[in-house]
């Protein structure tokens, strides 16, 4: 049986410099915002820690990274999202708690640690963590990589909020993802990988994104192929009315008026995780009660998401050709 090699990133990714570079030069590639360099480990080459946008406190990301000099030492994780880790997983599903920060949108990439011969590439995967979008990093040890590839960071709260005319905007945390995927379509190749070849997985509530993506006019041409492992399909989106209540609730345990993006951003992280934690208190006993089982899922926007069942998303949406497979929902 043939072991076919990827390479990984917020998700997978395959990268190989040609047998003619020397292995201390592989290990150095260029990407948006400079150079880095990775490190040897057992049988792969790590390149951890890589920004891929920037944001605000509730802002949609943007794709400038500010750039570095010199090397970027791409030895580490970067810092996972603000979150509360329940106890019980933590150790597998997070990283510690001093590891955490709000400047938090970074993916890693793992490629074999051998060079690829001239013109060849890596497929790619990229994968996307679970933890009910509270929770959970993509550098936990649950998720190393160096078995075949995974994730960064990604904002984890799906706090909705609505403009003046009333719209809901926010689900900061797809977008984070999409960033993360034209991010990979536009460094990828330096390591090897093929931007034609990427599959994009999950389990989970990164199942869940992973469909949402499948569903999206703006991050369907991201990827060629997708696995759905363990997708909650039972579990609904939040409509405006239901987003609303939400809203309030946060912005009440918050000491703010609704949408005050400004108080918002004033107050601690610690302020604004207590606040998260109340408003899901409530959550799990409004109508229907499957809320109380992911408290801050994405919102029902009219962008990335237009049916408060995701099965039902999926199967109203245009999707371009993939590659075989089957949907098998839990």
């Amino acid at each position: 049986m043939t072991t076919v090699p990827f390479l990984a990133c917020l998700a997978g990714l395959s990268c190989l410099l040609h047998q003619a570079v020397s292995m201390r030069e592989s290990l150095v590639v260029s990407v948006t915002g400079g150079l880095v360099q990775g490190t040897r480990y057992k049988g792969s080459v790590r390149f951890l820690g890589l920004p891929y946008a920037t944001a605000q406190r509730f802002q949609f990301p943007s794709p400038v990274v500010p750039a570095w000099t010199g090397l970027l030492n791409a030895s580490q994780p970067g810092p996972q999202c603000l979150q509360k880790c329940p106890p019980v997983i933590r150790d597998l599903y997070c990283l510690p708690e001093n590891r955490m920060s709000e400047v938090c949108l970074s993916l890693n990439v793992y490629r074999p640690a051998y060079n690829l011969p001239a013109g060849n590439t890596f497929p790619v995967m990229v994968f996307i963590h679970d933890g009910d979008f509270e929770s959970g990093s993509g550098a936990a040890p649950l998720y190393d990589g160096e078995f075949l590839a995974k994730q960064g960071g990604g904002r984890l709260v799906f706090l909705p909020i609505f403009n003046r005319y009333d719209d809901v905007i926010g689900n900061f945390g797809i977008r984070d993802q999409e960033m993360a995927l034209r991010w990979v379509q536009k460094n990828i190749a330096a390591f090897d990988g093929d931007p034609s070849k990427v599959t994009l997985f999950g389990a989970g509530a990164g199942c869940q994104s992973v469909a949402l993506h499948l569903t999206s006019v703006t991050a369907q041409n991201l990827f060629r192929s997708a696995i759905l492992q363990s997708c909650p399909f039972t579990l609904p989106f939040r409509n405006k009315n239901e987003a609303r209540r939400v809203v309030k609730r946060f912005a009440s345990a918050l000491g703010c008026q609704d949408n005050d993006l400004d108080c918002y951003r004033q107050k601690s992280a610690t302020e604004i995780l207590r606040a998260q934690d109340d408003a899901a208190d409530t959550a799990s006993t409004e109508p229907p009660s499957l809320f109380q089982f992911q408290a801050w899922g994405p919102i029902i926007d009219q962008r990335g998401v237009h049916d408060s069942h995701l099965l039902q998303e999926l199967l109203q949406a245009k999707l371009p050709p993939r590659c075989p497979g089957r949907l098998n929902p839990s």
